[in-house]
């Protein structure tokens, strides 16, 4: 979900103000702290089962020493900051596997900052694809509203509020056929 050049710079069509990331696992940790850390280049972040401190990561490099485990933790950044960042974060989790952290994000920002947290219980499945794949729809309904390109539509109306499971049942998330089964009950 990143435009660049290769060279690490934006095309001049593309205004940061609109821009977002989107990740799951780790990858969401860095989506949140990426835009965070850089409010003048993201807008938005949507990060599935992601965590705050780097340390919860077991290779990760960030969480080698005390410093870089601050330094890179969105939810100490947020409150560090002098001026509450301009960002919307997209939060989802389970039970101790990003549902917390999502929520000591929650708590800890100031407006302008928005933060949407998504439960997903358990029985849901565990730190999967087949979790994942249900909440991409939803999720970038969502980013698509905050970064301002409007509501998603179809013919006018107002899209649907989905759940994260988009109405999938526990045994077709743990399965990873979910998409399979919101496409024929689409139909």
């Amino acid at each position: 979900m990143r435009a660049s050049d290769g060279h690490g710079q934006l095309p001049r069509r593309v205004r940061p103000a609109r821009l977002g990331r989107g990740r799951y696992s780790a990858g969401a940790h860095c989506a949140a702290k990426l835009a965070v850390a850089h409010p003048d280049r993201y807008r938005a972040a949507v990060s599935l089962s992601g965590y705050n401190d780097p340390i919860g990561e077991r290779d990760s490099l960030a969480a080698r020493t005390p410093a870089l485990r601050a330094e890179n933790d969105p939810c100490l950044l947020l409150r560090g900051a002098r001026v509450p960042p301009r960002i919307a974060l997209y939060l989802s989790g389970q039970p101790h596997d990003g549902y917390e952290a999502a929520v000591a994000l929650e708590q800890t920002a100031k407006a302008p900052t928005t933060v949407h947290v998504v439960y997903v219980p358990r029985s849901a499945g565990g730190h999967t694809m087949a979790l994942w794949r249900p909440q991409v729809v939803p999720a970038f309904r969502w980013l698509t509203e905050v970064t301002g390109r409007g509501p998603v539509t179809a013919g006018g109306a107002a899209p649907p509020r989905s759940p994260s499971t988009a109405g999938a049942t526990p045994a077709e998330l743990a399965s990873g056929t979910a998409w399979r089964a919101a496409a024929v009950r689409r139909r």
